[in-house]
């Protein structure tokens, strides 16, 4: 079953969320590849694409960033231990879903 209609702030909100479990797996665990990640937050009970768009999104608000090559790391290990949660700016770069 499906949640209801898609809008934009139940997108930004569940954008945020999924940007947030990435955040504490890195903070709980240290870098991470893209599938022990995947595995620690069950992206594969994500909605189709999230996971890759909420990984994509960390990196652009640089809550994450890549370490030791193949893997993630948090970007400010600061800011998470303190707020708990990441930022989530709107701007520019909007996200359109489409339902079919």
């Amino acid at each position: 079953m499906g949640r209801g209609p898609i809008t934009s702030s139940r997108v930004d909100a569940d954008l945020r969320e999924y940007v947030t479990a990435i955040a504490a797996a890195l903070d709980e665990r240290g870098p991470l590849d893209r599938a022990e990640l995947w595995d620690i937050v069950d992206g594969g009970t994500w909605d189709a694409g999230r996971f890759g768009h909420a990984l994509s999104e960390a990196a652009v608000k640089r809550v994450i960033a890549r370490a030791d090559g193949n893997k993630f790391a948090l970007a400010d290990m600061e800011f998470a231990s303190q707020s708990g949660s990441v930022p989530f700016v709107r701007g520019v770069q909007e996200t359109s879903v489409q339902v079919r």
